[in-house]
């Protein structure tokens, strides 16, 4: 886990964020949806203003040459097949 930041001028894309939020919400995944004034704040280092964006502090990455595996064990041990 390493958290994520996005920040945009879009407000389409924001939107989309507010809906991922909500989404995120029934997964138990902390999302906030961030104000212009919080976006800048968070991204005060690229040194521009931003219209918002989304903060998500215990979201993480995962590195598809490791997690295939795992993920492909699982599915066998439940009875299913993979096929590449």
């Amino acid at each position: 886990r390493c958290g994520l930041l996005y920040l945009s001028q879009d407000e389409n894309e924001l939107g989309g964020w507010a809906k991922w939020r909500d989404f995120a919400r029934t997964v138990g995944v902390t999302t906030h949806v961030l104000s212009a004034e919080e976006a800048t704040e968070r991204g005060k280092a690229t040194g521009r203003k931003w219209k918002g964006g989304v903060f998500s502090p215990t979201d993480g990455t995962a590195d598809p040459s490791k997690a295939v595996p795992v993920a492909a064990r699982g599915i066998v041990a439940a009875g299913g097949t993979v096929h590449q």
